[in-house]
């Protein structure tokens, strides 16, 4: 009867050896792909972590972005401010080189109107002169022909 119960012992020992075998199997199985997941979890906290450093750059380009193009919205803003300011003085300048120019283009008539006077002053006097030309040539031709009389007396 111990034989029996031995062998019973025995056989169940073998049996629960077997399944601790068979446990240990599994258990390195699971312990495998545990492990796996350790990696993959390690690996997707990585990427994360990166990810996380790489939009972190692109906020801090965005920022230095934002700040150029504020920058430059300053400076378009002051190059507006300046070109109002210039306007007027551009606006006064063409205003006085247009009085200038009316008053000169009033002397050069003037100037004209008088250069006028004075041709038609010296047609006048080309006409006396004119005139007393003829004249003289008139007295000229009576001298002449009164000195032809006389030399034919």
């Amino acid at each position: 009867k111990q034989d029996k119960e031995l062998t019973i012992a025995v056989a169940a020992f073998k049996l629960r050896d077997e399944q601790c075998a068979s446990v240990d199997l599994e258990l390195v199985g699971v312990k495998s792909e545990l492990s796996q997941l350790h990696d993959t979890i390690a690996q997707m906290e990585k990427n994360e972590h990166d990810m996380k450093q790489e939009v972190a750059k692109q906020k801090e380009q965005i920022q230095e972005y934002e700040i150029k193009v504020e920058e430059k919205n300053n400076m378009i803003d002051h190059t507006r401010h300046n070109a109002k300011l210039e306007v007027p003085s551009i606006s006064n300048v063409l205003h006085e080189a247009f009085l200038l120019n009316e008053a000169e283009s009033i002397g050069l008539k003037e100037e004209i109107a008088g250069m006028k006077v004075d041709l038609e002053t010296c047609n006048v006097c080309c006409k006396r002169q004119d005139e007393a030309i003829v004249k003289l040539q008139e007295e000229l031709r009576c001298v002449k022909f009164q000195h032809a009389e006389l030399q034919e007396y």
